[in-house]
This record gives structure tokens, C-alpha cells and sequence, in this order.
């Protein structure tokens, strides 16, 4: 009978059905990673929403989201290099803590110059992880 189950590193977004399994005493998952492929931004359009519809923890509610930066690089250094840090408060929550719009105002649009948003999602037993949603501004 499986009464533990780690899981780190896979990209997971929805714990919910480790908290139907009643034999399991331990479960947690952290330090999930989910990379898109990226986008191409145009600056004529300068706040982009994203939403995050299927962050699901343990307890089968909606993990908390917040915006990965270099605020809080102590909980975030395991994707320091991913962080929100073109400027200070990028990107904001929506109330509904089911998305962030992000202000691309002012970056550069430089051949090959790639930036990131990224949030952080938790669940309240502490499972969680990043979003990684790399972007270039081409115009």
C-alpha cells in the first residue's frame, strides 16, 4: 500500500487527486516547473493577462498565485534566471487570484533579447511551483 508520495520536478499543476487517495499519509509536490514554448509581444499592446485556470492543490481548491521577481528571490532561486525583473511589480494578480496581467511597457526590443513572467503558484500544503512564460518584444 502506497502510504508516500514525493513528487518534485514534473510539472504538475493539478495535486487534486493525491487528496482523494485516503491510504496516503505523506503527499507533497514542489519545485514544479511549467515552461511554455514562449511569445513573440508587440509593444503596441502593452499589458498582456494571462490566465491560470488549472493551479489545484492537495485540498482540490486553487493554489495562490504571485508574481516570481527578485523580491523574493530566497523562495524563488531555483528559477532565478526565469525571474519577472524587467521592472519593479511587472506583472499584477487579479483579485480572483486566477490571473496576472503584465505591463511590457518600456522593455527592449532587441534581436534576441528574451524575458520572462513568471509566477509562483502554492497549495496550502505547500506543494507548488513556477510558471515560466518566456516572451521577446519585437517592435
Amino acid at each position: 500500500m502506497l502510504t508516500s508520495v514525493p513528487i518534485v520536478y514534473n510539472g504538475i499543476t493539478d495535486f487534486s487527486p493525491l487528496g482523494s487517495d485516503k491510504n496516503l499519509s505523506q503527499a507533497y509536490g514542489y519545485y514544479q516547473d511549467v515552461s511554455t514554448n514562449g511569445y513573440y509581444l508587440s509593444s503596441s499592446t502593452p499589458f498582456y493577462t494571462f490566465r491560470y485556470n488549472n493551479l489545484i492543490g492537495i485540498d482540490g481548491k486553487p493554489m495562490k498565485i504571485r508574481v516570481a521577481d527578485t523580491d523574493d528571490v530566497q523562495h524563488d532561486h531555483y528559477v532565478k534566471y526565469y525571474l519577472s525583473n524587467w521592472k519593479k511589480n511587472a506583472g499584477v494578480v487579479s483579485n480572483d487570484g486566477k490571473s496576472v496581467t503584465w505591463d511590457i511597457t518600456g522593455i527592449s526590443s532587441e534581436p534576441q533579447s528574451i524575458h520572462y513572467m513568471t509566477i509562483n503558484y502554492k497549495g496550502s500544503y505547500g506543494e507548488g511551483g513556477w510558471f515560466i512564460i518566456p516572451f521577446i518584444v519585437y517592435d
